[in-house]
């Protein structure tokens, strides 16, 4: 078969955004790909409005359809879990991601079938909008831009090589779901590719800053990372803990440590060194952009506690992923019927998982247990 007629199924999940799928639908309305060779699938939330916007395009001119996954767990809050019911219901050789805030180019399709030989997933490029004046948020988007995130807003896979992962790992229902799954496909002998003729915009967003705390969350999962992708984890950008956090560490230390030897004077000391660290780190995040009001003050409050935050999530990471190597939950998971423990060839120490059986044992005198094995 050549490669313009390789069939591709579009999957994009979707929640609450009518107007912003709309366009979606619009700009894949536009391909240049040959209309016998793509359908489109959206997986929305049951009830979601989602139904009514696909419903009103009579006229698509390819195969579209709206579905929701059955009994969904995570009540429609799991992208993840959309795109592998989408996936499940696809015709395609081919899958090709996108999200429904996002527009395709329109000969996106086109370009990225031309790099289909060979390969078993691309990396599209994710073209953000600067604004009339760039914000914080926008300084962050533009990390998508950069090629081997993996982001799954513009992602393409063989859907062989996709099935063969087992799609998206839903103990990662928000964060690293995208790079989980491509370095699946890799540790499994797969090839990845950039295509950045293949384009995608993805809009910038208003300012969210409550939305740092997910960073801590994150970083609870990045040792089940580690242990799922040791020799990738290893070779990435991928860091548990950024440099400034550090600084900020060493920075509460230091005011503790002055508040007790010290006293009053050494907290007040403490104190002013903490104010100054948060205020040259927020000159730097702010410089040239445009500052909004409660953006600036909820990013000036969750700046220095972040990096606290960030390390008990990263210790008790390190504790459950990798020292007793037990699996993140799923959705539904009920404590009273089980734990999951997961067994390595290798435990992270380089010795056999002797001390891992040890710990199961005694877990499973309280709870039941349930060995896997992964890597």
């Amino acid at each position: 078969m050549s490669v313009e007629k390789s069939f591709i199924s579009v999957v994009a999940p979707s929640h609450q955004r009518p107007e912003l799928l709309k366009k979606l639908l619009d700009s894949l309305r536009a391909q240049t790909y040959d209309r016998n060779s793509y359908e489109v699938i959206i997986v929305a939330t049951q009830n979601d409005i989602a139904f009514e916007v696909v419903a009103k395009e009579e006229d698509f001119p390819v195969p579209l359809r709206c579905e929701f996954v059955p009994e969904d767990p995570w009540k429609g809050r799991s992208p993840s879990l959309k795109r592998n019911y989408g996936v499940e219901l696809a015709r395609g050789q081919w899958i090709a991601f996108i999200d429904d805030d996002c527009i395709a180019a329109p000969n996106w399709l086109s370009e990225g079938a031309k790099k289909f030989a060979g390969n078993d997933g691309l990396e599209g490029f994710v073209d953000i909008p600067a604004p009339p004046k760039p914000t914080l948020t926008y300084k962050g988007l533009k990390q998508l831009g950069l090629p081997g995130g993996y982001q799954t807003c513009n992602m393409f896979y063989r859907k062989e090589a996709f099935t063969k992962a087992r799609g998206f790992d839903l103990r990662f229902p928000f964060y690293f779901e995208d790079t989980d799954l491509a370095w699946s496909v890799i540790d499994n002998g797969g090839k990845i590719e950039f295509a950045p003729k293949a384009r995608i915009q993805h809009p910038v967003t208003p300012p969210q800053p409550w939305r740092l705390l997910n960073d801590s969350l994150r970083t609870k999962l990045i040792p089940y990372m580690q242990a799922k992708h040791p020799k990738l984890f290893a070779e990435s950008r991928m860091k548990a803990y950024r440099r400034s956090h550090w600084v900020y560490l060493a920075v509460w230390a230091l005011w503790l440590g002055l508040s007790v030897t010290q006293g009053p004077p050494g907290f007040a000391v403490g104190l002013f060194s903490l104010l100054t660290l948060t205020s040259l780190h927020l000159f730097k995040m702010f410089r040239g952009c445009k500052i909004e009001r409660e953006e600036f003050l909820v990013t000036a409050l969750l700046t220095p506690v972040l990096p606290v935050l960030s390390l008990w999530r990263w210790i008790q990471g390190i504790w459950l992923y990798k020292i007793l190597q037990i699996r993140p939950p799923l959705p539904g998971d009920n404590p009273s019927e089980g734990v999951n423990i997961v067994i390595h060839e290798l435990n992270p120490w380089g010795g056999q998982d002797r001390s891992t059986l040890e710990i199961a044992q005694h877990i499973s005198q309280k709870v039941p247990v349930h060995i896997f094995a992964f890597g």
